[in-house]
This record gives structure tokens, sequence and C-alpha cells, in this order.
């Protein structure tokens, strides 16, 4: 088939395309993590000689010009996938890529549509080993592994920045409420200028020649696997 138009409206390779039912709307997406919609011009029927026009002669519909109606970036990295549902009045493009979301935008309201965002699946970050006081904690390329002071119900231990979360808190708020509190060993006793207690970084773990974000950890019922 012949070229008729090159578009260059992407800044990076074009990795999907995807075509509406009715073949009215073509969408591309690619590296540049941005999703950009193709319409066609309206179709302007040839002028008839009159003498054709009297025997009502008509003749075949030129090829369709296409036109980059719009662009906008509902995902924050790379697009590797596109669809469009075959939906007669309520079409809508699903994209998904490398930020683990999905996005989806009505057909007809491309332009000024907000898209609608499906977050993956939700993984905890945080394990814990209520037996053994131990706390274990994902980032992106590391875990921590953290051993909480003795329960007391009456003292809440201070946390480091990155264990100040809901879930920590709440955690913490259910052992406290389930064990029975005890004085800290000598290797436990350790203490914040306010004299609270403090939890005690045990383990450090970047595993090596890791090119990708961790996906997932756990740690063991008893505290003894990781």
């Amino acid at each position: 088939p012949q070229t008729s138009r090159r578009f260059a409206s992407h800044q990076a390779d074009v990795l999907s395309l995807a075509i509406s039912a009715d073949e009215s709307q073509i969408f591309a997406s690619g590296v540049d993590h941005k999703v950009s919609l193709f319409t066609p011009l309206p179709a302007e029927a040839p002028p008839l000689p009159a003498a054709m026009a009297m025997l009502a002669v008509t003749l075949a519909a030129p090829p369709r010009a296409w036109v980059l109606s719009y662009s906008r970036r509902p995902h924050t990295h790379d697009i590797r996938a596109l669809a469009v549902s075959a939906h007669p009045t309520s079409a809508v493009v699903a994209s998904a890529g490398i930020d683990t979301q999905l996005s989806l935008i009505h057909t007809n309201a491309f332009e000024r549509g907000t898209p609608t965002k499906l977050l993956p699946l939700y993984h905890a970050s945080v394990s814990f080993c209520a037996q053994s006081r131990l706390l274990l904690h994902q980032r992106s390329a590391e875990l921590r592994l953290w051993q909480l002071p003795p329960y007391e119900s009456s003292v809440t231990p201070v946390l480091p920045r990155r264990l100040r979360t809901r879930k920590v808190r709440y955690m913490l708020k259910q052992a406290q409420a389930q064990a029975k509190p005890r004085p800290p060993s000598a290797s436990e006793n350790t203490s914040s200028a306010f004299g609270a207690p403090m939890p005690k970084e045990l383990l450090l773990l970047k595993p090596k020649g890791m090119q990708r974000h961790l996906l997932c950890s756990a740690l063991s019922a008893d505290g003894t696997w990781i």
C-alpha cells in the first residue's frame, strides 16, 4: 500500500497501535508515555461531469486524509499496550505500561475526559512477626529488618522516619494489646534522647545485580525466614 502521510507525533519509539471498531479513530502510544489520537478529515465527493451526473454514475471516494487530533499523557512511563472496546456508544481506550497502572478513557471524550486509573494489586511493603518482634520493611531495592523493643502499652516506641506509616502503627498497637510487658534485655535496652524505646536495625539486604525494583517480600510467622 502507498504511504499517504507520515506523522511525527511522538518523541520516541511507538510501541502500540489500536483502531476503533468503526475505523474512525487510531490511537498510538510508546516510550514517551503519550497516547495520540488520529482522526480522518471529512471526505469530499469528487465533482462529477454533467453527463455522468445525469446517468447517476458515482466515482470511488479518494483516500481520507488523517490528522493528529489530540495527545495526552495518562502514564508516567512507557506505554506497552493499547486496546479499544467495541461498544457502539461508549467505547473506551485502555492503555497500560511500565507504571503498572491501567488507564481507561472514553473515546468520545478523549480530549477533555478524565482517565480512570486502575491501580495494580496491592502488596504490603511491611511484614511483621509479633512473636519475635521483627519487622521487615521493603523499599525499592533493599530490605531492612528491625528488632522492635518489648511491648509496653504505656510507652510508644520512637520509629525511624521510614517506618512511620499507618500500617506499622496499627500493628504495634495490636501487638501491645496482646503481649505481656517485660523488661528489655541488655541487648535490647536502646532508647531515644526522650527516654522512649527505639527499634534496632538488624539487617540490610541489597540483592546484587538488581536491575529492577523489588516486587514482593515476606517474613515467616516465626521470624526465621525472609
